[in-house]
């Protein structure tokens, strides 16, 4: 009884608190703003800089920096706002990419790619000849691709490069183990949960490729199984019983004190399809970050960054109140101040992604509204539960 009364009582506070907030919220204006400015970071070469209120020191000159892993997110996001010129500046990128993949490359991997700076002065781009990942990079390419296809219907232009995007597969899965996960890359020999959660949606979207655009259902098939294995192995390797959420590392514990790394890792599996955004697992880790870092919407935690995905797992899981009050601070302290530093692309992608979703939001499971106040209220009434 005292649970469904204060479950109740939940409820009347946060949709007494979010009336205010989201009448004044115009999802419409942060999403074109967005993706306007994600539209300008991009390069006559067709290459997308992380943003252009920053430079980085290389060889003692400052130069612009092409992280295609934030790229690949940032267009992503991009095509959440899909029209003639937000298709145009994916193809580009796109065209970029798989123009600059690397044959033979340090670890002696082929479809990798590597990290580029772009001359704030003359636009000249120059090879870095390193990485971050060759898991995640591939990953979030083949994700986007899948998005670019639905969006775009430029099926004759993918297929044309199947047998670039397959090496692009290969090089995805060219560290995966025999427990189902991959490594960061060959000189990091290490199982982020970020990264592998990544490799899932990115099987899903060569997959996704190979049956709708390849027609081969043959190949599809393969990448959903290996997509499987990979779920698989971050549900019973990297989900801890102990500490009731998922080691950021494969045998590195997540600690709910440390916001990044461990707690936002915690989101990777939600917004990447690895559960539902509905399940209580779902829920119970959102709440307990909630919990554990309540200043999140106000962009107030340890981090340095807004770390705007977790309002995109925040809007997954329907919590309009939280993604209100960040967009809110998002537009007063980034927007519309020219997105100064550390606001980069990827940010603005995933804001673009909350903000959308709730322009069009999804019916949440059987009429449930699931506010992050009350899930975090709920995470400590229930205990957690495993989906």
């Amino acid at each position: 009884m005292k649970k469904s009364i204060l479950f109740s009582m939940l409820i009347l506070v946060t949709l007494f608190l979010s009336a205010p907030v989201s009448a004044a919220m115009d999802y419409t204006a942060i999403i074109e703003r967005e993706s306007q400015w994600i539209a300008s970071l991009q390069q006559p070469s067709g290459a997308i800089v992380m943003t252009r209120n920053r430079t980085v020191t290389w060889n003692n000159n400052e130069y612009y920096k092409i992280d295609p892993y934030n790229a690949n997110l940032a267009v992503t996001g991009l095509l959440t706002n899909p029209s003639p010129g937000t298709v145009a500046v994916a193809r580009n990128w796109i065209n970029w990419y798989l123009t600059h993949l690397n044959t033979n490359d340090y670890n002696k991997l082929n479809g990798t790619i590597y990290t580029y700076l772009a001359d704030p002065k003359t636009g000249a781009e120059y090879s870095t000849n390193t990485y971050d990942a060759t898991d995640s990079y591939a990953a979030t390419f083949l994700s986007l691709l899948k998005v670019y296809a639905k969006v775009s219907r430029d099926t004759q232009y993918l297929a044309a490069n199947r047998a670039t995007i397959e090496s692009i597969a290969g090089a995805m899965l060219a560290t995966m183990q025999s427990d189902g996960m991959t490594y960061a890359k060959p000189d990091n020999q290490k199982k982020y949960l970020m990264d592998n959660c990544e490799v899932f949606s990115g099987l899903a979207g060569i997959a996704y490729l190979e049956s709708e655009v390849f027609n081969d259902n043959k190949k599809a098939r393969g990448y959903n199984n290996q997509r499987d294995a990979v779920q698989k192995a971050i549900e019973t390797r990297l989900w801890n019983s102990n500490t009731q959420n998922y080691d950021q590392t494969a045998g590195v514990p997540s600690s709910w004190l440390t916001f990044y790394p461990d707690t936002v890792s915690q989101m990777y599996p939600i917004w990447n399809g690895v559960i539902p955004a509905n399940s209580p697992v779902a829920k119970n880790l959102y709440g307990q970050l909630c919990l554990s870092f309540p200043g999140w919407p106000s962009i107030d935690t340890t981090d340095n960054f807004a770390c705007a995905m977790v309002s995109y797992s925040a809007a997954m899981i329907g919590d309009q109140v939280s993604v209100d009050i960040f967009l809110a601070n998002v537009r007063n302290r980034y927007i519309d101040q020219n997105h100064p530093w550390p606001w980069y692309n990827a940010e603005a992608a995933f804001a673009i992604g909350a903000a959308a979703m709730h322009i069009s939001p999804a019916p949440p499971p059987e009429n449930e509204v699931v506010p992050a106040v009350m899930v975090g209220a709920a995470f400590l009434a229930f205990g957690p539960r495993r989906w």
